[in-house]
């Protein structure tokens, strides 16, 4: 057995080497192919990863609404159900309001949100106090302290995008039009969450922004899991627990990132297929031509007894070297790819791309590749199996 796979071998890779400029351009053109496949993978799963972690870190894996109206009724009862389940990393009560900024006589919309929020609580469900640029994170006794977003700043400093924001320290006044009650608050921290959401928000102590508008008193709470690949089973159970308040995992609390990353799969699903079949039909052609070249060895071997399944075995291992050197090499260069783009995140509004390495899908890519190379060399194949002898040495087709 042995044997025989070294005189295939040695057929294939004789065979292969007969014209280095083919297998040069031959090899050039499926890492080319292969580059771009592993790439747009590697991009919609960096995309994912962005939209993924920029809700998670500011919004928690789950949160729960009110089943009715503005606020959680009993709140008390379901922070205690929250507190006592075991996986639940932690959880934080937030209120929201709608409010109007006025800074140096100019009126500013709020942005995204104005969220009233426990600090300590916060700290434990969500990463926003880690995204500081300057300043600190509100304290449990901070009173008239504000933490607002980075772009929030911006709009607060001159044009929006201009690169100016205002300075901690700085005191901005807010107003409720709901009831009417203003106040100024001192800036006290920046933060820059890498999403958009939380980077137009304004962080109050909850109280504070309780005494402006109470109307959304209580009318969320984010909560982070240990585990969040039980993320379904986890909403369920606190759906069952929670009195009837609604529970939401994140992606179903912002739809829009579902459309977006389908969006993007659409279009690099259809590259990518587009590359394979490309890849397809390059081994198709390129062995098709060994076949035609070779035609007298193919009719010498099948006279020294050689069966139609060596025949087409030589020509598939000649698709299998080709496709593993031009897969190492499309991995070494994706690879160069990724490192950089690790170090040199392309910063965007929904966080800062990188492209990301998914094992199972690269695993996935890997076998379709394979596949798709393999399956170029079983036409050309066929072909080189039914020469018979006699049409060689007679000169025919």
């Amino acid at each position: 057995m042995f044997s025989r796979i070294k005189i295939l071998l040695s057929f294939a890779l004789r065979d292969i080497s007969k014209s280095r400029t083919t297998l040069i351009l031959t090899v050039f053109s499926l890492t080319a192919i292969f580059t771009a496949v592993i790439l747009s993978t590697s991009i919609l799963d960096g995309f994912q990863a962005t939209l993924q972690n920029g809700s998670i870190n500011t919004g928690g894996h789950l949160t729960v609404k009110p089943a009715k109206g503005e606020n959680i009724k009993n709140i008390d009862l379901v922070q205690n159900d929250l507190g006592l389940n075991e996986e639940i990393e932690g959880y934080s009560t937030r209120s929201h309001a709608g409010l109007i900024m006025e800074i140096d006589g100019s009126f500013k919309g709020v942005g995204y949100a104005a969220l009233g929020v426990d600090p300590m609580m916060e700290r434990s469900a969500s990463q926003v106090p880690n995204y500081l640029v300057s300043g600190r994170y509100l304290l449990p006794s901070d009173e008239r302290s504000v933490v607002i977003g980075v772009t929030l700043a911006d709009l607060l400093s001159g044009l929006l995008y201009d690169g100016k924001e205002i300075s901690v320290g700085e005191e901005v006044r807010y107003i409720s039009p709901l009831t009417g009650k203003a106040r100024d608050y001192t800036v006290v921290g920046i933060v820059d969450t890498k999403y958009f959401h939380s980077n137009w928000s304004s962080y109050f102590p909850k109280k504070e922004l309780e005494w402006l508008d109470n109307s959304k008193k209580d009318s969320e709470i984010i909560v982070r899991l240990k585990d969040p690949s039980n993320i379904e089973d986890q909403r369920q159970v606190l759906q069952n627990e929670l009195n009837g308040e609604k529970v939401f995992t994140w992606n179903e609390k912002e739809g829009y990132i579902f459309n977006i990353v389908m969006a993007i799969k659409f279009i690099t699903g259809n590259i990518s297929n587009l590359l394979i079949i490309t890849a397809f039909v390059i081994v198709s052609v390129i062995i098709y031509i060994n076949v035609s070249q070779r035609r007298r060895q193919i009719g010498i071997i099948k006279s020294m007894g050689a069966k139609n399944s060596f025949v087409v075995a030589i020509y598939m291992v000649e698709a299998l070297v080709y496709f593993i050197l031009s897969f190492l090499l499309a991995f070494l260069v994706f690879l160069l790819i990724h490192i950089f783009f690790v170090n040199n995140p392309i910063p965007l509004l929904i966080g800062d791309f990188r492209t990301v390495i998914v094992k199972s899908d690269m695993v996935k890519i890997f076998f379709i590749l394979i596949l798709s190379t393999i399956s170029g060399s079983m036409i050309p194949s066929y072909i080189a199996a039914r020469t018979q002898i006699v049409n060689v040495l007679r000169g025919e087709s």
